[in-house]
């Protein structure tokens, strides 16, 4: 359509305006699907599957155990067999060799066969009979001086402990966990810091799927955000059109009745408005940004290297341009701009594609970028990659540590959190006591569409704040480490003890299992890039609603379908390509009907 001259665009601005009040949104009526690329959640321990009942951890003190203190745990036992359980009672025992293998630890806790080495050091009172169905809580209790573990303070460290539930003398289940031994003279640490996906299951939900983008705010990611993200002890990855609310329609005015003057009646003023709810998430977000690290994800989550490799230019500059004007307008200067490459997915050419794309830091497990992924010592989440084929760009690689990213995500509504919180404290503590000198800052970071529990995951962090091996850290720390770091971790210059240099051949793709433990695939598994004819198709349609834009005073009406052609474009697609290619088909269609039912007015006609 030929631009029209100035004195005409009143008129076509005015006319535009009904015409998409007519559709309501550009691409209106996409159904939300929910990315299936997330596993769900592995099992946890409780009891053998045969078992005639389940172990619960309600509670397990103190956060760190010391000389003169007192263990106390609480275990909830549910009975799922048809009969009643008499003479119930929960058996403590312990192994007093401090764990330094983490893998020791994934096998411990996996172990749910009755424990019955040793005499317990101490029993529950018994309860008398257990109805099917029923539920009682034992409660164990020991002094730490009954527990037989070294006072020297070069012992510390994890410690086993198994729960066994005995019926009439019979032991039936175990639930195993650990406690943290820390004598008051042990001083070892490490620095940790929490990354936090701040984005939506569905950026482009408040358009396409109002009540679903409800729900989430209710009791689902976005609740999740709310409660989280204000913490001063987690950092942001953070998708920035959380911060950019769009506008939307409001109810119609009332049609005026008796006005039989009036003819034609004229097509109702639909007035726009920043969607309320999504203003008051982006202003908490915004009043609570503080001093921690915020690193970018692209606008709505937008896969740069699929953009870049269909040579969707246009859409590429779209997402920038869009991300600078909401940095710009919150006044926050976010660290670097990072994507996520997925351990199944860790290959030299997933890092090369992201340095093409511009992308400035790369989120990849740690095991992927080790040597020796079960070595003695555990190295700082930082690393760098050097292109062999860009001029040597380099990439920097935060390194979450996998074992407890992935134990992180199971701090669910569904998950045992005492059970969890116990883990990643024995994780920790092992990190901790390992033989070495020079600092490490380790890195956790939650799936992206893990559905965190706030209470669950709060708990955890105030026990990160409790304990004292942990100090807390901020990402950019890690970066700003990116170019001063050591290979020896017996080093004492005070520079991290890290990942360090990687080339092309140390990165390899893995996966989690189900334990959390890390396992190496022969090949990348990652899901190919977004088609680019889709891509294409969806650029076109930003084009027309641009050519729209351009005729129009007062561009409130095409907040909608431009976010919803950004958020198709989302990397969370790859494994749902109908998702995009419904969105362009939609988009494209719409875009043709309104170019086709504009009428240019000239102005000696009106």
């Amino acid at each position: 359509m030929p631009l029209s001259p100035p004195s005409v665009r009143p008129v076509l601005a005015a006319l535009l305006t009904v015409l998409l009040l007519a559709s309501s949104v550009l691409v209106s009526g996409s159904a939300t699907l929910l990315p299936g690329a997330l596993a769900a959640p592995a099992p946890q321990p409780g009891a053998p599957a045969d078992a005639p009942l389940t172990m619960d951890l309600v509670s397990l003190a103190p956060t760190s155990l010391a000389p003169g203190g007192t263990f106390e745990a609480e275990v909830e036992v549910t009975n799922t067999s048809s009969e009643p359980l008499p003479a119930l009672a929960l058996e403590l025992r312990t192994r007093t060799a401090r764990v330094t293998d983490r893998g020791v630890i994934a096998n411990w806790q996996a172990d749910t066969s009755p424990e019955t080495t040793g005499a317990p050091l101490t029993t529950s009172a018994e309860h008398e009979q257990l109805a099917p169905g029923e539920s009682v809580v034992l409660t164990v209790r020991v002094d730490a001086d009954e527990l037989g573990y070294s006072e020297e303070s070069y012992y510390w460290g994890t410690r086993r402990i198994a729960l066994t539930v005995t019926s009439d003398g019979e032991a039936l289940a175990a639930l195993r966990t650990f406690v943290v031994w820390r004598p008051e003279d042990a001083e070892d640490t490490i620095t940790q810091s929490v990354l936090l996906p701040v984005t939506a299951e569905d950026p482009a939900a408040v358009v396409a799927d109002p009540e679903a983008r409800a729900a989430s705010l209710e009791k689902g990611q976005l609740a999740t955000v709310k409660a989280l993200a204000p913490r001063g002890d987690v950092d942001w990855w953070l998708d920035l059109s959380l911060l950019d609310p769009p506008r939307l329609p409001v109810d119609e005015e009332p049609a005026q009745e008796g006005d039989e003057s009036a003819s034609p009646t004229p097509a109702p003023v639909r007035t726009y408005t920043e969607d309320p709810a999504s203003v008051e998430l982006a202003d908490l977000l915004d009043e609570t940004v503080g001093e921690r690290t915020v690193l970018a994800m692209p606008y709505a989550g937008a896969d740069r290297v699929s953009l870049d490799a269909a040579g969707t230019d246009v859409l590429t500059a779209a997402v920038r341009a869009r991300g600078d004007v909401v940095w710009d307008e919150r006044g926050i200067i976010p660290r670097a701009e990072a994507q996520r490459v997925d351990g199944a997915g860790a290959e030299a050419d997933a890092l090369e594609a992201l340095l093409a794309a511009g992308v400035t830091t790369a989120i990849v497990p740690s095991s992927s970028l080790r040597a020796d992924p079960n070595s003695a010592v555990t190295p700082s989440s930082i690393g760098s990659y050097r292109s062999a084929s860009q001029d040597g760009a380099t990439l920097d690689l935060l390194a979450p540590d996998e074992v407890l990213s992935s134990q992180f995500s199971l701090l669910t509504a569904d998950g045992d959190t005492e059970l969890t919180r116990q883990r990643l404290l024995a994780e920790t503590a092992t990190i901790a006591s390992e033989y070495a000198t020079a600092p490490r800052h380790l890195l956790i970071m939650p799936a992206d569409q893990a559905a965190l529990d706030p209470s669950a995951a709060s708990a955890v962090l105030d026990a990160f704040a409790d304990a004292p091996w942990i100090q807390a850290g901020r990402t950019s720390a890690l970066l700003d480490a990116a170019d001063a770091w050591t290979a020896d971790p017996r080093s004492e210059d005070g520079a991290l003890y890290a990942i360090g240099p990687v080339d092309a051949g140390g990165v390899r793709p893995g996966t989690t299992a189900a334990d959390s433990t890390w396992a190496p695939l022969a090949q990348s598994e990652a899901p190919g890039p977004l088609d680019a004819e889709v891509l294409g198709r969806l650029q076109d349609s930003w084009e027309d609603v641009d050519v729209l834009a351009a005729a129009m005073e007062d561009d409130a009406p095409l907040d909608a379908p431009r976010l919803e052609i950004l958020a198709a474009t989302g990397e969370r697609w790859r494994t749902s390509p109908e998702i995009p290619a419904a969105r362009a088909d939609e988009a494209a269609a719409s875009a043709a009907e309104l170019r086709g039912r504009i009428e240019v007015v000239p102005a000696s006609g009106y």
